[in-house]
Order: C-alpha cells, then structure tokens, then sequence
C-alpha cells in the first residue's frame, strides 16, 4: 500500500524525462485557473451579500466557495510550472476579490485584496521551493507550505472587508449588535433581575424599582398607592439619570437594545476620522486572529478533500507524474 501523503511509483512513474520543467498543456492551465477566479468571485460576491443583508445563507455559500478556493490554490501551486501564468492566474483571482464588492469598493476592501494576493503569490512560490528539494512529490508537504497562506489570506480579505461596512455607524451592523446582546443577557440578570433585553427602557426602569422596592421589608407596611408613587419616582430619577448620559436624543421607549446600540453608534461617529479608523483596524485584526484561531482543523479539512481532488485527476490522466534527469552540485568531505 502507498505510504500516507508520498506518491508511489505510478506504473514506474510512467514516464522518464531529461527535459526541462515545462507545461505542456495550455487547456488544462486554464480549466485550472476558471475553477480558481470562479470561486473567488463566488467567495467575495456573496460575502458582500452577507454583509449588506446579514443572510446566514450567504456566508454559508460563501465560506464553501473559500474551501474550493483553496483547493484550487493548493492544486494550481502543484500542476502549473510556468511563473508568469501563475503570476498572471493569482493577480486575476486578486482583482476578482475587489469586483465582489463593485460599488462598494474602498480603501479596506482594496487594500486587503492587494494583500491577500501577496499571500497568494507567496504560497506559490514556497511550493515552488518546496518541491525543488523534494526527490518525490509528497502532496501533504506542499499543502503544508500552501493551506495557511491560502486560508490567511482568504481571513485578511474577510476581515478588513467586513470593516468596509461600517462606514460612519457603529463596528458591530445592528443585527449582528443585537444578536450579541441578547445571548449576553443572561449574564446581565445576574447582576439585574429585571433586566430584560427585549424591555424598553422605561419598562426595565419601572421593574428594576419595582423588585428594589418589594425586597425591603418596609414595603409590606405600605398602601398599593405608595407603593406606585415611590417605584415611578424612583423609575424617574433613574430615566433622569440616563438622559444626561445618552444626551437629548434620549428616548426612554426605546427598546434595551435599541438605545444602546445608538448610543454606541453615536459615540463612535464623534470620534476624528483617524480614530474611527484605528478602531476599525483594531477590530478587523481581532477577527482575523479569531478565524486564525480555527484555521489548524481547517486546513485539515481541506487538505484532505484537495487530496482525494488530487489522486482523481492523476487517475484520470489529467496530469501524469514523471521521472527528471537532472544534475546538481553537491558538497562532500574529502
């Protein structure tokens, strides 16, 4: 049985070849090359949809259009000799990633895929490297110097375009905002059982004085109608004392969230532009190290469909593995 991730003889490898590397078939360089710019543009047209509507259907299509991106990467990296056809190959895929986003394009949507396209050339070129020192072409190795490069910049690209967004407004889209605010209420009513997200202000601030009020013991000795003069007092001051804080835009019938969200929002947009831009900057490094963070069983995962990918297209002749005559110069003690 072949060793895990070393290709075998293939019929005594087929072929023997003193010739130079060179690619022989033009056809299969760009069958090669339209599967990568088709999923590049998969990848980044529906990431602009996610961003703009905030579908969980888009992300979804996109993230597998990432996958088989990769996969296209890594196997451009190992079939296509020719520098300048790969040169040429990454720089469209690149320029593929900014028309995703036609209409919406700036200086982190641009920026990040003129970067992600330096990644993408350095991926290249370290598989290169890779199988110059290699006697036999081992696919895992060069998977290993190609994936992380691959997924980082494919993270780049998601990160900072996901920033692109925001414009003038608060970093976090009030949808995803509220979905992160109501999951952390739980934590909230440890502190304020009355809190509930779903509350507008004043309906919190009436039931915040209400629980206050009915866990003294004083309170039983009180009339109903005491009892409501003092919880909309106290209610009162404590709507008073937030109107000072969110300033005279405040609405106590906002919902929780709602107000928090404008607020955040309108705190952000008073910032100078350059430090709205370093938050920013700030924000898209944070997600980049987080999808950093599960790239390992990422890569895993597509280094393993890439392989089964790989052994189907030398099965069916797609390409061939052979046997180079070559000299090279070699130290040795005398």
């Amino acid at each position: 049985m072949e060793p895990l991730g070393l290709i075998n003889d293939r019929e005594l490898l087929g072929h023997h070849t003193d010739g130079a590397e060179v690619d022989q078939s033009l056809s299969k360089i760009i069958v090669l090359a339209i599967f990568g710019i088709v999923f590049s543009l998969i990848f980044s047209y529906f990431l602009n949809l996610f961003f703009s509507r905030g579908n969980l259907l888009f992300v979804s299509i996109s993230a597998g259009a990432a996958f088989l991106f990769s996969i296209s990467v890594l196997l451009q990296s190992i079939f296509i000799k020719d520098f300048w056809r790969s040169i040429l190959i990454i720089s469209i895929e690149g320029l593929i990633l900014i028309a995703g986003f036609y209409g919406e394009i700036n200086l982190f949507v641009s920026g990040s895929a003129v970067v992600a396209t330096l990644l993408l050339f350095l991926a290249y070129w370290s598989a290169k490297k890779e199988m110059d020192n290699m006697l036999k072409i081992n696919f895992w190795r060069v998977s290993k110097v190609v994936l992380p490069k691959a997924i980082a910049a494919l993270a780049i690209f998601f990160s900072f375009s996901y920033v692109s967004t925001v414009g003038s407004g608060f970093v976090f889209p009030k949808a995803y905002f509220e979905d992160i605010f109501f999951s952390s209420s739980a934590i909230v009513k440890n502190f304020y059982p009355a809190f509930n997200p779903s509350y507008s202000i004043k309906e919190f601030a009436f039931n915040s004085a209400k629980d206050q009020l009915n866990n003294l013991p004083q309170a039983k000795l009180l009339s109903e109608s005491e009892k409501n003069r003092l919880i909309n007092q106290s209610a009162g001051e404590f709507e008073a004392r937030l109107a000072v804080y969110f300033g005279e835009n405040f609405n106590s019938e906002l919902k929780i969230s709602d107000a928090v969200y404008d607020l955040l929002s309108q705190k952000f947009s008073q910032l100078p532009k350059n430090a709205r831009t370093l938050v920013l900057f700030g924000v898209a490094m944070l997600i980049f190290l987080i999808i950093e963070g599960f790239a390992l069983p990422i890569r895993w995962v597509i280094s393993l469909l890439a392989y089964v990918i790989f052994e189907i297209l030398l099965a069916i002749d797609f390409a061939v593995v052979i046997l180079e005559g070559r000299s090279r110069e070699i130290i040795v003690l005398k």
